[in-house]
């Protein structure tokens, strides 16, 4: 990540190099500038403030992501113009979807030695996500929040797609692919501590689907193979996973 632009930083710092690491109260104004992966833009207009304090990080006797427990923040970002594609540089280009589209996003956390204290929040608006497959593109337009909106230990994770659309390379221009006119997906994930690893608490999953035409599923079969579809249909799916463990739909 490189960001460029205006900004200034206040506090103090002291490293020993494999001993100790300490920030005494420091903040970092961005009053505006750009930020960026490689020649993916994250965002063209990045503003807000980071406030970070590390009172003791004994080098030698913290490990992997314990050193979240030596860390204190608060985040009051705005990152506009940005686009989904610097999330490509967390996947694998031959196993994973590529991200692509304008992205809007904004966070308000605060950390409390690595512990995610209510209130915070990241908001994110993706107004025309496009994601490739090597056969398959959907496209959508995406709303995301993430936070830990209540005093119990748990974080929800909500999402909201709206005109969803699956082209494939295989099927013929005239052939309109499955559609969805909104999706919402709902999840609570259990645990705040950034140092202990997050379980799924329960999940709600929802949609209504269109397939004007199945004859778009054919492309994917053998030319050898018999099976041939044709027709229209309408789906309506509602699943949901219990906190206690199993579900219905």
């Amino acid at each position: 990540y490189r960001y460029s632009g205006d900004a200034e930083a206040r506090g103090s710092f002291l490293v020993q190099p494999e001993r100790l690491v300490r920030v005494e109260p420091a903040a970092l104004r961005i009053r505006s500038g750009s930020l960026m992966v490689g020649e993916a833009p994250v965002a063209r207009h990045f503003s807000g403030t980071i406030e970070c304090s590390v009172p003791h990080l004994d080098v030698k006797n913290t490990f992997g992501v314990e050193v979240f427990h030596s860390i204190s923040t608060k985040l009051d970002l705005e990152l506009a113009d940005g686009d989904a594609r610097f999330l490509n540089v967390y996947g694998a280009p031959k196993h994973e979807p590529t991200w692509s589209g304008p992205m809007t996003m904004a966070v308000k956390a605060r950390i409390n030695r690595g512990v995610i204290e209510p209130g915070s929040l990241v908001i994110a608006a993706l107004p025309r996500l496009e994601l490739d497959w090597p056969d398959v593109t959907l496209t959508t337009q995406l709303g995301l929040s993430s936070g830990r909106l209540r005093p119990a230990n748990e974080l929800d994770v909500n999402a909201t797609l709206q005109n969803v659309k699956l082209a494939s390379r295989h099927a013929a221009r005239s052939v309109e692919g499955p559609t969805a006119r909104q999706a919402s997906i709902a999840l609570t994930l259990e645990g705040v501590d950034l140092a202990k690893p997050l379980e799924l608490a329960g999940a709600e999953l929802a949609t209504e689907a269109r397939l004007a035409n199945l004859a778009w599923f054919n492309g994917f079969f053998s030319e050898k193979s018999r099976l041939r579809l044709s027709g229209a249909a309408d789906a309506t799916v509602k699943l949901a996973r219990k906190p206690g463990g199993g579900g219905d739909g």
